[in-house]
């Protein structure tokens, strides 16, 4: 073939490469919506649900058992904007202010989290943070919202 047909099809065949490096891009709804969960040691863990309602909002549904005998649980039940697969929760009903960072990718959900769970209304001992794995893409509701 001819140079000038070899660089065309390079030329051509960039924005599909393009395209398909960027099909695991966060922000649309198949890649937020879905139920993940973070696994932690002694029984302690995560669920978390999280729906697109909007083009720019995202329902998140989230209990954790803390670990230790008790295994106490907390929830949180709240929207927040999304923006290219990112969404932020920041309150402070809890006496101290909470922010609680969500990066959906793919198949996982990457949590951070600067301040302590008990600010976000969680029992001493969770931990967010981390890296969740989407077991579902359909949302996970907390039972007594069902």
């Amino acid at each position: 073939r001819s140079m000038m047909h070899r660089m065309r099809m390079r030329r051509n065949a960039l924005p599909l490469f393009a395209l398909l490096a960027c099909g695991a891009c966060g922000g649309t709804r198949d890649d937020v919506s879905g139920t993940y969960l973070l696994d932690r040691s002694g029984g302690a863990g995560c669920v978390l649900g999280a729906r697109l309602d909007e083009p720019r909002a995202v329902h998140l549904e989230v209990q954790c058992t803390a670990p230790g005998a008790a295994q106490t649980k907390g929830d949180l039940v709240t929207m927040a904007a999304v923006d290219d697969g990112k969404a932020v929760v920041r309150m402070d009903d809890f006496g101290a202010p909470c922010e609680l960072r969500f990066h959906f990718r793919g198949s996982t959900a990457v949590v951070t989290q600067p301040g302590s769970a008990e600010a976000c209304g969680f029992p001493p001992g969770v931990v967010l943070a981390g890296t969740w794995r989407r077991t579902s893409r359909d949302p996970w509701v907390l039972p007594e919202l069902r």
